[in-house]
């Protein structure tokens, strides 16, 4: 075995081709970069030149503020940084650079040139540097107010990482999707990028409504601005715009998803997640949906500072913005009508007006009521036939068959009751959403704690919106929507909360879509009229053939 070598400290060279691995991985890093600070200096053009896909030149010029002659050689020295002077102001960033060491790693694996000005100076001034050399000597440049950055032979002297980049095209694609991205971000600055003599991308100033328009075809292509949607939604906490695709346009990949947030270009799972759960139930499997999105939330509420490419960031509060997204997503795409008609006309009664049924046929008019119809079974009665189910009518009625009878059961009634009894029992653990329902309220917050002991999760995510995240765990084959809605109208007055949750559980019930589960699902429902002590016979009629023949005047 060799002898262990000393520990010595590393060059300055090779910390800044470590660091570079890190930052600068194909030519759209250092564009990336390059684009950051001249957006963080002011600048309203950026102009973007490439040669073979940015592998062999990248040139970026910007008219933004321009670097004073004083300190060019700190540009390009590693942890030099206008942005940035105490540690406390790492939770609070409003810049896109920060950190100080993109110039200084692209410098140790590509060769660069700096020509700046600012306005006061009377000429630009320029640097140049060759990856592992001392810093080359100032030299007075003519050059307008801004910076200019030039960038050769990426990789050159790491022919290892040279070998991993792709082919022209795709690294030029690269390139172009992030200055897309870029231009959506700051819709205010004129892009122009160039590969080769052709200018593949120009996305203008938008000085009137035709040069918006151009600027978001340019950004989206026309097929997604034909069929998108404007959304915007504003709360103290978060700002979402932007344009959400349709849902007939969900897409067979996700190339166009575009979210930024505090106009950084990021990729974030909680946002992800909250836009593809509000298009969950309108989109097929292994669709995409196109949606572009702007998030602008306060600074200290997100961590830019935890992705060497800053790419990625942490949300403090990721469960809220979450739910918010969602919200504002499946408002934009014409979910967010709730349907009050159900839960108005349901009685919070558990029993069911029978008095009058009307039948009309062929002219002749028959009231039907209970004493056409046989005594209601018992519980036990019931039991026996669980097993038969005929049909299941509006989510409201079921129908058996009993030797040749027809027994109606009142489900709405049966979900009452057995709701009921249960949390008087003390049965309120909760089971979470997949997809949490956002809808408009003012409910007080004093009832959402109170509704909360009934395993119900409500949160608030602003003064007029609350969030369901969770229902009792007692209830199953719920649209959440409906129970929601139904819990918490206005129309509706509850002494105990028991009463409202069994309420909104039968009002929000949706069967089962198969017969086969419709069949288990009643036969465990039924069976819980004896384990509850429940008598089953309040909400049943059964009808014989001669109750049949009376309702339709044949007896």
């Amino acid at each position: 075995m060799s002898k262990l070598a000393a520990i010595q400290p590393l060059s300055d060279n090779v910390i800044n081709q470590i660091a570079a691995g890190e930052v600068i991985e194909r030519p759209a890093s250092i564009v990336r970069e390059l684009l950051e600070n001249s957006l963080d200096a002011g600048a309203t053009k950026i102009t973007i030149e490439l040669c073979e896909g940015g592998i062999e030149y990248i040139l970026l010029r910007d008219d933004g503020y321009g670097i004073p002659r004083d300190q060019l050689h700190l540009a390009l020295s590693r942890h030099c940084t206008s942005k940035l002077t105490k540690a406390e102001e790492l939770s609070s960033i409003g810049t896109l650079g920060f950190r100080g060491e993109a110039l200084a790693s692209i410098s140790s694996v590509a060769e660069i040139a700096i020509t700046s000005r600012t306005a006061d100076q009377p000429h630009g001034w320029r640097i140049d540097v060759r990856p592992g050399a001392r810093m080359g000597q100032l030299q007075a440049a003519g050059h307008p107010v801004g910076t200019t950055v030039e960038v050769r032979n990426l990789f050159a002297t790491t022919p290892a990482r040279r070998r991993f980049l792709k082919q022209v095209r795709t690294e030029f694609l690269h390139v172009q999707k992030f200055v897309r991205r870029a231009g959506f971000c700051y819709p205010e600055v004129v892009f122009t990028l160039i590969h080769g003599s052709k200018k593949n991308l120009s996305l203008p100033a938008p000085i009137n409504a035709v040069a918006i328009e151009r600027r978001r075809r340019a950004l989206f292509g026309s097929d997604f601005v034909d069929h998108s949607i404007p959304i915007e939604f504003l709360m103290p906490e978060l700002t979402v715009r932007g344009w959400v695709g349709t849902t007939e346009y969900a897409r067979q990949n996700s190339d166009l998803q575009f979210v930024t947030i505090n106009r950084r270009v990021v990729r974030d799972r909680h946002v992800a997640h909250a836009v593809r759960m509000a298009y969950d139930t309108y989109i097929e499997e292994g669709r995409y949906p196109a949606y572009a999105l702007q998030l602008e939330m306060p600074e200290g509420v997100v961590d830019v500072n935890v992705h060497p490419g800053k790419v990625e960031v942490r949300l403090h509060d990721a469960r809220g913005i979450h739910d918010m997204v969602y919200a504002a997503v499946k408002q934009a795409l014409g979910s967010a009508n709730r349907l009050h008609k159900e839960c108005d006309s349901f009685t919070t009664s558990t029993h069911t007006n029978f008095e009058s049924t009307h039948v009309d046929l062929g002219g002749r008019v028959r009231t039907y009521s209970r004493q056409y119809a046989t005594q209601p079974f018992s519980a036990a009665a019931l039991s026996a036939v669980a097993n038969n189910l005929l049909a299941i009518i509006e989510n409201r009625f079921a129908l058996t068959n009993d030797n040749g009878s027809i027994l109606v059961i009142d489900l709405h009634a049966a979900i009452t009751d057995i709701v009921r009894t249960r949390l008087e029992r003390g049965e309120r653990d909760s089971r979470p959403l997949l997809i949490p329902e956002v809808l408009d309220s003012e409910v007080r917050d004093d009832r959402i704690e109170t509704l909360n002991g009934f395993g119900v999760e409500f949160g608030r995510i602003g003064e007029d919106k609350v969030v369901l995240r969770a229902v009792p765990i007692i209830i199953s084959e719920i649209d959440p929507s409906a129970f929601a809605d139904c819990l918490l109208s206005k129309n509706k007055t509850v002494q105990v909360e028991a009463d409202g949750v069994a309420t909104a559980a039968a009002v929000g019930f949706r069967a089962p879509t198969t017969m086969v589960e419709r069949r288990r699902w009643f036969s465990q429902l039924v069976g819980q009229f004896n384990a509850l002590g429940l008598s089953g016979g309040d909400y049943n009629i059964p009808l014989t053939s001669e109750d049949l023949e009376g309702l339709f005047g044949t007896q």
